[in-house]
């Protein structure tokens, strides 16, 4: 699983985006659309964390994953409230997504 090769900060800061997605007002009327996945699938992936088997690309959680760091680090204008809130920093994000990435043999990060 990808998830459980990350190290525990990176693993901290992809759950914390997670978390966040899961309950923004932003997403509200086009989550499934944005996100390629219903809020249910998300919710069960924060339940099994870590053990989620993102190894496939076009399985749900890994197209929860990517999509979710996608809008944390490019899609989303989040406030510094909400920074706050999520409880991690832009480049901390920005860094887990291309060490999720790259652990999976990408070069590059962005939406699926």
């Amino acid at each position: 699983m990808t998830i459980e090769s990350l190290t525990p900060e990176t693993q901290t800061a992809v759950r914390r985006a997670l978390a966040f997605v899961s309950t923004t007002r932003q997403l509200d009327d086009d989550f499934e659309t944005r996100l390629g996945v219903e809020r249910s699938v998300l919710a069960d992936i924060l339940m099994r964390w870590p053990a989620v088997d993102d190894r496939d690309d076009g399985s749900l959680n890994a197209v929860a994953i990517n999509n979710a760091l996608n809008e944390i680090t490019h899609g989303l204008n989040l406030s510094a409230d909400e920074w706050r809130q999520l409880g991690a920093t832009r480049a901390q994000v920005e860094s887990a997504y291309v060490e999720w990435a790259t652990s999976r043999g990408r070069h590059s990060t962005g939406a699926r």
